[in-house]
């Protein structure tokens, strides 16, 4: 059920690279366990042009050229959901069985009608070109030499066609989601957040949207984190094809329980934890999460600092999700045969982070890690200029804040902090186009970090799905994903994925953070931690 491809214009070779595209996505066989032995022969015809006794012939044409199937299966043509699109001037039949078997005459393009289909009227359509009253289909759609017992296997398989479209997926419509808390110290930054990616994909849907698909983007709104699995469950019942720089800062354990159930891509999810994307297959962080940036320090102090090789001193909350952070600082320490990292807690109160200086300075403590909070970071700056305490500290960039640089001013700490992104790694281009995007939509600039991964998440679903073609699938789109090797994504640096790879840049900017007085930036080293890449 394909319209002929010319003899000799090079088409054949693209329907043919179409169809292995299409085959490779994995779409229907991630399908297939849900099928019938009879409806499985079905989809095997349908995408493929295999019979139940091999390969299906076809002929093409008003010459009546034979061809093999699987170069002009129906799939190419009337597309993963059946409903078919129109191209050089042909509008397919929509041969979704519910759309065939209307109880009425349905009117053709031409202006005729056809009647309702049988399931034993199915034979003569695709093998004569006729429909259930003999008339003459459209001479541009092949002609297959199927048999009577393959025929019945495609109806069982178009019976269950219109069904086994990935959701959010439609012929003029692809939906997309996204996830943002509601309340609480997040909801500013989830703001900035949403009014980038509405902003994106207007500007995509006014330019023809990917592949003449309009994007449409639900937005789900959680008011705790405890409630953040709720609303993520919804916002997938409303049948969205992926999600795009879901905000799930601090709701990870709520939403992991929804997306082990859930075969959903998720692109750019902004959390702190790459830890949390390596459990869930199909989550595609941008940058560094605090596990890559705690690495980098560690790499960092090794090669350029003269008490790197001091015993570490980790300072964390008693928080689960900074398990995979101390574990790399831990395994960092071993490689080195260096004295084994000790691992303090660390509430984040003035009180608490007085008595730690006081004790790491007695013990002579010179090299401190700190994990957590931009205020925990802060009293414990003050706290070591109060006791007379001068180490190194580490932290991620996400613990900096203004009153850590004040903090830092007030004593003889230096500071280092892991920046997965900087404003030096964007493109003029992208920036110039990032800058548009707020001056044509009059968005506030805030939150721009926040800004900057969702605007990224966005550029790269839109080059996902130009990869994956227009038969798109959520298997297609991870498929692409993981093969995507150094792509220059422009605001920041090129993406890397693979099967097992799920972090997107791996490396962070070292930078040695000074007072607000000094200036915050006072020197700034990119550490790579790509394999084989040494650090510079």
């Amino acid at each position: 059920m394909r319209r002929p491809v010319p003899i000799g214009s090079g088409r054949i070779a693209q329907a043919a690279t179409a169809l292995l595209l299409v085959a490779a996505s994995g779409s229907a066989t991630a399908l297939a366990a849900e099928l019938t032995a009879e409806e499985e022969r079905g989809r095997l015809i349908f995408y493929d042009g295999i019979g139940s006794e091999g390969p299906i012939h076809a002929r093409v044409g008003p010459d009546h050229a034979p061809m093999p199937a699987r170069i002009v299966p129906c799939v190419s043509c009337h597309g993963p959901t059946g409903a078919g699109r129109a191209e050089g001037g042909v509008a397919p039949a929509n041969i979704a069985w519910s759309n065939l078997t209307k109880p009425y005459a349905q009117r053709r393009p031409d202006g005729s009608q056809r009647p309702p289909y049988a399931d034993g009227d199915l034979l003569a359509a695709v093998s004569r070109g006729r429909d259930p009253n003999g008339a003459s289909l459209n001479p541009v759609m092949p002609r297959y030499e199927i048999s009577a017992a393959d025929a019945r296997d495609l109806v069982a398989f178009l019976k269950r066609l219109d069904r086994l479209a990935d959701p959010g997926v439609g012929e003029r419509e692809l939906t997309i989601g996204t996830l943002l808390p509601a309340s609480g110290p997040l909801a500013p930054v989830a703001d900035a957040v949403e009014q980038v990616l509405i902003a994106f994909l207007a500007d995509l849907n006014r330019a023809g949207g990917v592949y003449d698909r309009q994007v449409r983007l639900k937005v789900r709104r959680y008011t705790s984190a405890d409630r953040a699995g709720t609303e993520m469950r919804a916002l997938l019942d409303d049948r969205v094809f992926l999600l795009l720089a879901p905000l799930i800062a601090d709701a990870e354990d709520d939403v992991a329980p929804v997306l082990d159930q859930a075969a959903v891509p998720v692109l750019g999810p902004i959390t702190p934890f790459s830890s949390f994307a390596g459990t869930h297959s199909n989550l595609f962080l941008l940058a560094a999460g605090i596990e890559e940036q705690a690495r980098a320090l560690m790499e960092f102090a090794a090669r350029r600092l003269s008490n790197g090789s001091a015993s570490a001193v980790i300072l964390a909350p008693d928080d689960p999700r900074f398990s995979g952070a101390i574990a790399e600082i831990v395994r960092d320490g071993a490689r080195r045969s260096r004295e084994p990292a000790a691992v303090r807690s660390f509430a984040g109160d003035a009180e608490s982070a007085a008595r730690l200086a006081a004790d790491l300075k007695a013990r002579s403590a010179q090299l401190v890690i700190y994990l957590g909070a931009a205020p925990g970071l802060a009293a414990m700056l003050e706290a070591a200029a109060g006791a007379g305490w001068a180490p190194t500290v580490l932290a991620s960039g996400a613990s900096v804040s203004r009153p850590v640089l004040a903090a830092a001013g007030t004593g003889n700490a230096r500071l280092f902090a892991a920046y997965p992104l900087f404003p030096s790694d964007q493109s003029e281009a992208a920036a110039r186009e990032f800058r548009k995007l707020h001056d044509d939509h009059r968005i506030p600039i805030a939150h721009l970090a926040a800004q900057t991964l969702a605007f990224s998440a966005a550029r790269l679903f839109v080059e996902a799905a130009s990869r994956a073609g227009r038969e798109l699938s959520r298997a297609r789109i991870v498929s692409v994903l993981e093969g995507l090797q150094q792509f220059d994504i422009g605001t920041m640096r090129p993406l890397t994925y693979g099967p097992n790879r799920r972090v997107g840049v791996l490396g962070a900017h070292v930078v040695e953070v000074g007072s607000v007085s000094k200036g915050t930036v006072l020197a700034r080293s990119w550490i790579s931690l790509e394999p084989g890449q040494a650090a510079p």
